[in-house]
């Protein structure tokens, strides 16, 4: 009776590690597919950022200057440095103000001089995805304007014409479903270089207009201002800021099988990452919260995240040659340790 079972044994066993082994090499690859699914989706997802001065309701008036056919007072620009100036009913108050804010004047004047790029921020609700055009709608049109404090200040843009769409491929809009689904704010970046600026006629008064000329046009939506296209109109790299996203940041598919992986994840090092502008300001970000959770934690949930963060160096490391997919995963790992650091408090 016993040698049966002895000699079943063995098989027995056998069929197991072949089964472990199996098992194994199925976790091994629903984990890469799954990593490659998220490295897909971050140069996606990756967030949109400000790439030059935002003509906003503190900048408008001394944009215009700058260009001004007719310049104004410091008397009339003071009252946009300091609410204390602009509501005072108290004249030698405000002349005792004027003398200290002249020179903060004079300071914002000569930024926006020295600024060759500036960027306007213009708010809608995203119309529905143009299948036929690959891309979204913006509605803007040759009649369309920003205005700012309390329409004193406007904004028109030399060529609206080519700000009334913006491409998106349909196999990178597919990304945008779920922040679409919930939320259809969109926030449109318009990017231009400062032509003139002069008195004119709206709405039956005259009202200070600033005149742009586009360069180039970025598309965010949801809250976490998701990238959703851009159109480039001025081929100077001077004049758009940061390139057009590469197609490996921004490809459609995620790679679904081994040797797709390989491509996407590969150790060949194009460039050093370390010298793009943002390295600094993102690993010191990274280390920051890193040190800061670690010092809430108890010994043994310290060791848990070091070997988390070991996880996530090993997995950049590999995309050093694709800054965007980099800087994205980069971010993606800041907000997770800055999650645990708010259950930590």
């Amino acid at each position: 009776m016993n040698t049966p079972l002895k000699t079943l044994a063995g098989p027995v066993k056998r069929r197991t590690q072949v089964c472990t082994t199996q098992l194994t090499i199925l976790k091994s690859f629903c984990t890469c597919a799954a990593l490659t699914f998220a490295l897909a989706q971050a140069g996606l997802a990756q967030t949109v950022r400000d790439e030059a001065p935002q003509i906003d309701d503190s900048r408008a008036p001394f944009v215009y200057e700058v260009k001004a056919e007719l310049p104004s007072t410091p008397e009339e620009l003071a009252g946009y440095v300091s609410a204390t100036y602009r509501n005072s009913t108290d004249e030698f108050q405000q002349h005792s103000l004027l003398e200290r804010i002249k020179p903060v004047i004079e300071r914002r004047i000569a930024e926006a001089k020295a600024a060759s790029l500036f960027m306007v921020k213009i708010g809608f609700m995203l119309p529905k995805y143009e299948f036929d055009r690959q891309g979204f709608r913006t509605s803007l049109n040759e009649s369309s304007y920003v205005n700012f404090n309390n329409y004193t200040y406007f904004l028109r843009f030399t060529n609206w014409a080519d700000l009334d769409f913006i491409p998106f491929e349909e196999s990178k809009a597919r990304y945008l479903e779920p922040t679409l689904h919930g939320n259809r704010q969109a926030t449109l970046r318009i990017y231009g270089i400062l032509k003139e600026c002069r008195e004119e006629p709206i709405n039956g008064s005259d009202k200070k207009v600033i005149y742009l000329e586009a360069t180039k046009a970025v598309l965010a939506v949801g809250p976490e201002n998701r990238f959703a296209g851009q159109k480039i109109i001025n081929s100077n790299p001077d004049a758009t800021g940061t390139p057009v996203p590469s197609a490996s940041t921004a490809s459609g598919a995620p790679p679904t099988s081994p040797s797709d992986l390989d491509g996407v994840l590969s150790t060949g090092n194009t460039q050093n990452i370390e010298d793009d502008p943002r390295y600094r300001s993102s690993d010191d970000r990274l280390n920051q919260v890193y040190s800061t959770l670690r010092t809430r934690l108890s010994p043994g949930s310290r060791d848990q995240l070091k070997q988390l963060e070991r996880n996530f160096l090993n997995q950049r490391e590999r995309l050093k040659n694709d800054p965007e997919a980099y800087f994205a995963f980069t971010e993606q790992q800041i907000a997770k340790l800055e999650g645990m650091l708010n259950g930590a408090k």
